[in-house]
């Protein structure tokens, strides 16, 4: 026959609990607790108080007080006792629902402080793709740029046969009408060759100051006779973007590799011609075949802008 008293002091013996842990939770007596272990009801003070504590006692060993009571009924004699039968039940008690309480609000509590590195973590991912994508968004331009010289010369050139191939034409259909005539052309050819190559061996293109700002210059000449063309070069080992531009319209724009070279047309009325040198030790730029120098306190400059006025 099992007895109230031992279902609660098995319950007790299996949570580790002593008397003086279930009194510090209980807040029963130890000697109330060991009277009830022992179904020694007398001792206690009164039915009442029977009741409260084996209430307490049961939830504090997660048993159903309500299930014990009712299968052990109370009565003022203490002398019957029942059997118990059946499994006994479990019972979640006040401690039990407090420590899963707990944990929910642990929980909580820890996703709290999470979000807000979580949003920091996603913020520095996004950062470092804008960064990636702007990176090779660069090298695609560069890329671009490296590119586009030689595209640009070898249109030129083919430019330069086409011209050729038609001055060529011309000089076929109109031939000399009389040796007297073939004679004054050709004494006009060579004073305009000696004329030509007295020029071409003046000596660098004349220019006048205009003004001097930091890497902008701009300059004034009446030196050069159109049309004409402008020669670009980039020295040997060395390497050069330049841009051109006459009267305000880009004529080449393009980074010339070490020995390569450009030519630009300069046509009859132009005005203005432009330079924008990204390394200037490496370039060498000619008009009409003479050497364009800058000022020597302005070619010491890596990057220069300058402009020149034909008169």
């Amino acid at each position: 026959m099992t007895k109230i008293g031992s279902i609660l002091a098995e319950a007790r013996v299996e949570k580790g609990y002593t008397y003086a842990d279930l009194e510090q939770v209980t807040k029963i007596q130890s000697r109330y607790l060991r009277a009830i272990d022992q179904n020694n009801f007398q001792e206690l003070p009164g039915q009442f108080y029977i009741r409260a504590f084996v209430r307490q006692y049961a939830e504090a060993v997660d048993i159903d007080p309500e299930w014990l009571l009712a299968k052990y009924p109370l009565d003022d004699t203490f002398a019957n006792e029942t059997d118990i039968e059946g499994v006994i039940p479990t019972y979640e008690s006040r401690s039990t629902k407090h420590r899963q309480q707990s944990r929910f609000d642990y929980v909580i509590q820890t996703s709290k402080n999470i979000f807000p590195l979580f949003l920091l973590l996603l913020f520095m991912i996004l950062l470092i793709v804008l960064m990636v994508m702007a990176y090779l968004k660069s090298q695609s331009n560069e890329d671009l740029i490296t590119q586009d010289p030689a595209q640009t010369e070898t249109q030129n050139n083919g430019e330069t046969d086409n011209n050729n191939n038609e001055n060529d034409s011309a000089d076929s259909e109109n031939p000399s009408d009389s040796d007297s005539d073939s004679n004054q052309d050709d004494t006009e050819e060579a004073t305009d060759s000696e004329d030509s190559d007295t020029e071409n061996s003046d000596g660098p293109i004349s220019l006048t100051t205009v003004s001097i700002d930091g890497t902008r210059g701009s300059f004034k000449t009446s030196d050069i006779k159109l049309p004409t063309k402008v020669d670009l070069k980039a020295v040997e080992g060395g390497r050069s973007w330049i841009s051109v531009s006459i009267d305000g319209a880009v004529a080449y724009e393009g980074t010339l590799e070490s020995g390569q070279s450009q030519s630009v047309d300069l046509p009859s009325g132009a005005k203005n011609i432009s330079f924008s040198i990204g390394f200037t030790p490496s370039a060498e730029i000619a008009i009409d075949g003479k050497p364009l120098e800058l000022p020597e306190d302005y070619k010491t400059i890596n990057t220069q802008y300058f402009d020149i006025e034909i008169d």
